[in-house]
């Protein structure tokens, strides 16, 4: 069986279109539904599924964020596969669950599995990213900036660009699939992440135990973009950039995170002093 997660923040529609994609395409495979609605205040995520009565809906009594929603679910799940389904993501043919499901059988040291990601257009969404590495760090805070050749090698959004099965840096999370035996042996999401770089955090850390993040180009599945998370407030944006603090700190160790802080502060401050000079 496998269990399917999805987390609502005020999109009670969105959420609608997928389950209901769910249901239309899944086929053959014992299915479950874990709906949940994260301290949600617009909608009605009762009204988007009642026609849906077997979904498992949990209801939190505030936002707890992306990541530790989607454990929530996890600790819910009965299924030997682990489904994460945005509310702003749905299916849109029969094969892709089935091949994803039967590339992580294949594979013992894979430990999720992604599919290419287009918009409702047709257009590529991003699909994956390479690890958030120093070099890209220094290069993003104006130290030795990265040249259009590296770039593309260090990029941490990028769009599906292969043309078979390929070991990646990491998956966005807006329809992977894991197994259940890897996540009760090594957890899912850091609970310390709000929104953002969790998935991110996942691939790495799952690496470290020799399991393998797979971007597959012939599965798919269409993921809007932005419809999850709503717009991105000033609060919001502190928790994102708090997200990505915490992943170089826990990655790369305290002593470098500092010195990145001193080196911000350093271009900081030379900025504003060439401003009052000119």
């Amino acid at each position: 069986m496998i269990s399917i997660i999805i987390i609502n923040f005020n999109t009670p529609d969105l959420v609608k279109q997928a389950v209901s994609s769910v249901y239309q395409f899944i086929g053959d495979i014992q299915f479950e539904i874990i709906v949940i609605d994260n301290a949600s205040s617009k909608g009605s995520i009762e009204k988007a599924l009642i026609n849906f009565p077997d979904v498992t809906l949990v209801k939190t009594k505030e936002n707890i964020g992306f990541g530790r929603a989607n454990n929530l679910g996890f600790e819910y799940a009965k299924g030997d596969y682990i489904f994460l389904l945005n509310s702003d993501a749905y299916l849109i043919d029969s094969t892709t669950v089935p091949l994803m499901i039967t590339y992580l059988n294949q594979h013992d040291k894979v430990g999720i599995v992604g599919p290419n990601f287009i918009k409702a257009d047709g257009s590529q969404n991003y699909a994956y990213g390479s690890l958030l590495e120093k070099r890209k760090i220094w290069s993003d805070i104006g130290f030795n900036k990265l040249s259009k050749e590296e770039w593309s090698h260090y990029a941490t959004f990028k769009v599906c660009d292969v043309e078979s099965p390929q070991e990646v840096g990491y998956l966005a999370a807006a329809g992977i699939i894991t197994k259940k035996s890897v996540v009760d042996e090594l957890g899912l999401f850091d609970p310390h992440i709000f929104l953002y770089y969790e998935d991110m955090e996942l691939g790495w850390r799952y690496a470290q135990h020799d399991y393998g993040s797979v971007l597959l180009p012939s599965a798919t599945i269409v993921h809007l973009g932005g419809g999850s998370g709503g717009s991105i407030s000033k609060k919001l944006q502190e928790k994102i950039a708090a997200s990505k603090k915490y992943y170089i700190k826990k990655r790369f160790g305290a002593f470098h995170f500092y010195r990145l802080q001193v080196a911000s502060f350093f271009l900081l401050s030379l900025k504003r002093l060439k401003r009052r000079i000119s």
